[in-house]
């Protein structure tokens, strides 16, 4: 079973790729607009419109508001007398709108000369704020800045530390029990696993969208996605995400490596895999759902697949909303909820390191002890 406790608040995320850690800035405002100047000679030029403050920058994956202020509004523009030597009465100033970092000010147009009045000028809009990368105050986490509890883990769908189930360190299986594991590097060796739901608008998913895109490769970060990629949906989101004992190779290892999360998905018994002897610890066993990272050291090529099994236990890939972010020596596996509608959500996660799946040459690690029994659910 696993422990969990959410503390899930409403996100914002942005399309912005920069992952270093910002922290959010009261003094972040959005530029000020100034009113445009009245009219010329002639009867009152009536008082320029207060401009539209900046609009301020997003903060991309993390829970609630940058505390940023708003920008001023225009200032009232004033008109000179005409005949009478009257002078018009100012304005109204500007609504506030959300801040940013400081935009640059707009000045409005200058009234009209001569004749009867002379409209002013509406005042100009403010600049616009810029997008604060990954911010959020303390005790919020980032992918550049973890958690400092070594029992919890970053949902990074809300930037929360929250409480994970601990793996054993070097706890490595073969799929076959009473074999020893000959390969044990320790970027499969668990360490960390939690799942989670979050409840995701339509807006907030279209940014997360923008924010995982398919193929993106940078540093220590990739996003990989299936063939023929589903969109994500405003609604629930399954998260799932395990921790390994040191940094995932990018490129350059002389093994392949296969990070799975692996579910029952609706619940059903007809249709969980059965292991075919003597691999009595396969590591899908008793799931029906199996989402796999794949490094392939001979092609040098990540994929990932998406796999249903049949009552008839036949196996055959399906077309699904899952992505994967790869950072460093984290694997989070995110998904439209409505594709796992067991309730409730049983599985395991599983790490597997292999050279042609040799038994002289492979290793494996699963949440828990064993596969035998699906620790994760959420």
């Amino acid at each position: 079973m696993t422990s969990t406790r959410r503390r899930l608040r409403e996100i914002l995320v942005c399309s912005s790729l920069a992952l270093g850690a910002v922290a959010c800035s009261g003094s972040d405002s959005g530029g000020n607009a100034t009113g445009g100047t009245g009219g010329g000679p002639g009867m009152a030029g009536a008082a320029g419109t207060g401009g539209t403050g900046g609009t301020g920058g997003m903060c991309p994956l993390q829970s609630g508001m940058c505390p940023s202020t708003g920008g001023s509004g225009g200032g009232a523009g004033m008109a000179t007398g005409g005949m009478a030597g009257m002078t018009a009465t100012g304005g109204m100033a500007g609504m506030t709108a959300t801040g940013g970092m400081g935009g640059m000010m707009a000045t409005g147009g200058a009234g009209g000369m001569g004749g009867m009045s002379g409209s002013a000028g509406m005042g100009g809009m403010g600049g616009n704020g810029s997008a604060v990368p990954w911010c959020g105050p303390s005790p919020e986490c980032t992918l550049t800045m973890p958690c400092t509890d070594p029992n919890e883990v970053c949902n990074i769908l809300d930037c929360q530390c929250v409480a994970a189930d601990s793996d054993p360190l070097a706890d490595f299986i073969d799929s076959v029990s009473s074999n020893s594991p000959t390969l044990t590097p320790g970027h499969i060796d668990m360490r960390h696993f939690f799942a989670a739901i979050v409840a995701l608008n339509v807006a907030q998913i279209a940014q997360l969208n923008a924010f995982l895109q398919c193929g993106t490769s940078s540093g220590n970060m990739r996003v990989v996605c299936p063939m023929n990629p589903q969109p994500l949906v405003a609604g629930d989101l399954a998260v799932g995400m395990s921790y390994m004992e040191q940094p995932i190779p990018q490129m350059g290892t002389q093994h392949s490596l296969i990070y799975s999360f692996i579910t029952d998905s609706d619940g059903l018994v007809p249709n969980n895999w059965v292991f075919v002897p003597p691999f009595d610890w396969d590591l899908f066993r008793g799931t029906d759902l199996w989402l796999q990272l794949i490094y392939n050291h001979v092609l040098l090529q990540w994929s990932l697949s998406v796999t249903q099994v049949s009552n008839t236990q036949m196996t055959s890939d399906v077309p699904s909303s899952a992505k994967v972010l790869l950072y460093g020596d984290k694997v989070y596996f995110i998904l439209n909820g409505s594709e796992l509608p067991a309730m409730p959500r049983r599985g395991n996660f599983s790490s597997f390191a292999h050279v042609n799946f040799n038994p002289a040459n492979r290793g494996a690690d699963v949440s828990g002890a064993n596969p035998e029994t699906l620790n994760v659910m959420f």
